[in-house]
């Protein structure tokens, strides 16, 4: 569903899709409430243990990497490129044993 036009707060739901293994939402206004707000990335979707591939590259989804996306423990592509994210890395990111490819930048 990248770059669809999708747009608004990313569900928190989305964390009960526990055999979801990809979810590629670049390119969408994803987290928008307001002028200047933002929501944040859920953190109800690190239940999603099987994912391997996560994108929310190029959105303004904003706020902090939730220390819950550690628990991706098959993750292996993580995409957080210009997504307006602010804060520290989430030391917890680091049992990521299966990440390939972690993309943080912007």
């Amino acid at each position: 569903m990248a770059s669809s036009g999708i747009g608004g707060r990313l569900p928190t739901q989305l964390g009960k899709l526990i055999k979801l293994e990809e979810m590629l939402l670049s390119g969408n206004e994803l987290g928008r409430v307001g002028i200047n707000q933002s929501e944040g990335i859920p953190t109800e979707l690190g239940q999603l243990k099987e994912l391997k591939r996560m994108s929310l590259e190029s959105t303004s989804i904003g706020g902090e990497i939730p220390s819950t996306l550690g628990k991706l423990t098959k993750l292996e592509d993580l995409n957080l490129n210009f997504a307006g994210l602010t804060g520290q890395i989430p030391h917890e990111l680091g049992r990521l044993d299966d990440i390939v490819i972690l993309q943080l930048g912007g």
